[in-house]
């Protein structure tokens, strides 16, 4: 029997890539050579979303009492959706042939082939989207433990973790959807869990409008599928219109509100309700948004970065980077997987990291290990503002290339100062950060030292691109000067506006509070239900014109109609 012997690695980058491919070829081996579905981490995470509510609550006095049983018996659901991420199928590279397609069901349930069939598949693509899927469900259990009380009471805490769970396994369904069938009935069964999840919290109006948008984005997917090339032709506009509304409107209004939840709650439903919006965005646009749409993605830029730079609470600023962050995604694609996945990591777990952080309060310099609850804070800081060698680096300079081709010099203006606006939010974070007295907790420490590879620099992208076997670069410095110049100016106006915030607001005499109400737009309410109320009787008007009893508004409809006839045909 011929004795395998390793090769050696040479250089200081397959030094490090060495063993992380054989512990990646240990696990593949140990989980029966990679032949779960791709299905299996959201099949894990919906039968813990049933188990945790239903024998949770039934448990004995004696069992309620281990603190072990309350503060990881979501994690440890968590911990089993990512092993079976481990053991699923994966297909890396060009996929003409249909490899790795599995058929969930068709007409003739026999063939993938066929149009009418659902077909999932995990590949390149979906598997940092799944990852980052179970790292922010992980880190929000970690950070909330589970509560069992005395029956007859249930613990609303329960329920948020299950439903927690139920969006991860929706989205998990999402990312692995192999055609349009799929991800149409995937895009729609993720709404109407987001609408149950509303709907548990209260607010009716906005499961309704999160129907009316999973609709929405289905009829620009089914238009964007009918043309030559999926993504292109006249369904582009409408599908770019839905994602302006899954990324921009929608989740600027639902901001707005979270002030008065938890702050995990908010993180877990909103860090996977953008996810699903970049990956539709990565996944399914094949050419630039043109004309008004790149203008919206901007104007609600500049709208989540001013309030980033007037908030002074720690969660809303960190979601206002967060919507900042996809916006500016969306804004540039398509892009070339590499840095879809680099952007999307890094910005994704840099913000979870900041989130579940507690305020530690100054440093504690006379301490042996007073660092080190800070490290994980200052790697998602520094990846956010795109140090070099970092996931940040190579994704903001790519994101900056491609709106440079615009040659759209009042956009770029536009971009650089939302994004300058929003990352002043990071300074004053860290003076809340300092200013706080709360110990470092072992569960939300450990779910941030999960995620703390991944915004390393130097080690996240060799990690990243073993994981995905793509060509991620550890750093590109062949960059254009006006890239490296445009990072530049955001990341220093980024500090300059937050460090000189009390000194603007002082000599421009400018209230944070009365101009944060007013960039959230609430002053519109009122405009927009008259507007309502007007388009309704614009409609029954027309209704009654069209049913003939009104003669004269009858004979003026036909009349127009015959002038706009004569006037085409001229």
């Amino acid at each position: 029997m011929r004795r395998c012997n390793p090769q050696v690695p040479h250089s200081l980058i397959e030094f490090f890539i060495f063993p992380l491919r054989l512990l990646y070829a240990t696990i593949q081996t140990l989980m029966l050579g990679a032949l779960f579905s791709p299905l299996a981490p959201a099949a894990v995470l919906l039968l813990g979303a049933f188990i945790l509510p239903l024998v949770a609550l039934q448990l004995a006095s004696r069992w309620r009492a281990q603190s072990e049983l309350r503060h990881w018996s979501a994690p440890v659901v968590v911990g089993l959706a990512a092993v079976a991420l481990a053991g699923v199928r994966l297909t890396f590279g060009a996929d003409a042939a249909g490899e790795g397609l599995e058929l969930l069901s068709g007409w003739n349930f026999s063939s993938a082939d066929t149009v009418a069939a659902l077909t999932i598949r995990a590949d390149a693509l979906s598997l940092p989207f799944l990852l980052l899927t179970i790292l922010i469900l992980l880190a929000v259990t970690l950070a909330t433990p589970l509560i069992l009380p005395a029956p007859p009471k249930r613990e609303e805490n329960v329920s948020d973790l299950a439903i927690w769970l139920v969006l991860g396994a929706g989205a998990c369904f999402l990312f692995v959807s192999a055609n349009g069938l799929t991800l149409v009935y995937a895009v729609l069964g993720f709404d109407v869990l987001t609408m149950f999840y509303w709907l548990q919290r209260g607010h009716r109006e906005l499961s309704i409008a999160r129907i009316f948008l999973g609709l929405f984005t289905i009829a620009g997917l089914m238009l964007a599928s009918l043309g030559p090339t999926p993504g292109a032709g006249p369904g582009a506009l409408w599908l770019g219109l839905a994602l302006w509304l899954r990324l921009g409107l929608y989740p600027f209004i639902e901001t707005n509100a979270h002030g008065r939840w938890q702050d995990y709650g908010t993180l877990a439903y909103l860090a996977l309700s953008l996810l699903i919006g970049v990956y539709l965005a990565a996944r399914v646009l094949v050419q630039p948004l043109t004309g008004l749409m790149p203008w919206l993605f901007g104007l609600f830029m500049l709208l989540n970065g001013l309030l980033a730079w007037l908030s002074d609470e720690r969660s809303d600023l960190l979601a206002r980077l967060l919507l900042v962050g996809t916006a500016f995604l969306v804004l540039v694609v398509p892009l070339d997987q590499v840095a879809t996945t680099a952007y999307s990591v890094g910005l994704m777990l840099s913000i979870v990291v900041l989130w579940i952080t507690p305020h530690l309060g100054r440093p504690r310099l006379t301490e042996g290990a007073w660092s080190w609850p800070y490290l994980p804070a200052v790697a998602a800081t520094l990846t956010l503002i795109g140090l070099p060698f970092s996931l940040g680096w190579l994704a903001r300079t790519s994101l900056y290339h491609a709106l440079l081709l615009r040659d759209n010099i009042p956009l770029l203006f536009l971009v650089i100062l939302s994004e300058s606006l929003a990352l002043s939010g990071l300074v004053r974070y860290w003076l809340l950060l300092w200013q706080g007295d709360e110990q470092s907790e072992r569960r939300s420490m450990v779910g941030i030292v999960v995620m703390v590879p991944f915004l390393i620099p130097g080690l996240a992208p060799l990690i990243l691109a073993t994981l995905t076997r793509t060509d991620l670069p550890s750093a590109n410095f062949q960059q254009e000067a006006a890239i490296v110049g445009a990072l530049a100016v955001t990341i220093l106006g980024g500090f300059g506006l937050g460090y000189f915030r009390p000194t603007l607001t002082h000599r421009l005499k400018i209230a944070p509070f009365l101009l944060a109400d007013f960039a959230r737009l609430g002053w519109l309410l009122p405009w927009w239900a008259a507007w309502l109320n007007w388009l309704g009787r614009f409609i029954l008007r027309i209704r009654v014109i069209l049913e003939g009893r009104h003669y004269m508004g009858w004979a003026l409809f036909t009349a127009l109609v015959g002038i706009l006839i004569i006037l085409l045909g001229t």
